[in-house]
């Protein structure tokens, strides 16, 4: 299939072959317009089978240059840096770092909240460690 696509070139040099052995349609006879009609169906089925493969082709070639091409490669390092440099921006901005400061002020909060439920259980006697509890002071 090396002539996929290839325009009116082929064993009878397609539409413009047959106008130019006839001078055009309106001088040759019936039979040759049958051939003709014939030898058209027969490269449209032709080129029609060949798509696929030039489409596969093209997927292909398209994947390989993005997965394999220096190029492509520049472009993903540009991308990932801008991402990174994005990320980087919405992580300063002050209504983020103020819910940053929050949720560390909630993460030291609930640290305190369970040693000191820890403390209230060895004081209540429900510790087992065996081991005497600190007593809470006020």
């Amino acid at each position: 299939m090396g002539d996929a696509g290839g325009g009116s070139a082929g064993k009878t040099g397609g539409k413009a072959g047959f106008r130019r052995a006839e001078g055009g349609a309106g001088g040759a006879d019936e039979a040759t317009l049958e051939a003709a009609r014939a030898e058209s169906e027969e490269r449209i089925g032709e080129l029609t089978r060949s798509l696929p493969t030039v489409q596969r082709d093209i997927r292909r070639l398209k994947v390989q240059a993005l997965t394999e091409s220096p190029k492509a490669k520049e472009i993903r390092q540009k991308i990932k840096d801008l991402e990174e440099e994005l990320e980087a921006y919405a992580e300063g901005l002050p209504e983020v770092q103020a819910r940053r400061a929050a949720i560390e002020a909630i993460n030291r909060n609930l640290l305190d909240e369970l040693k000191f439920r820890r403390e209230l259980g060895g004081l209540l006697g429900g510790g087992g460690t065996g081991k005497a509890q600190p007593t809470l002071e006020p």
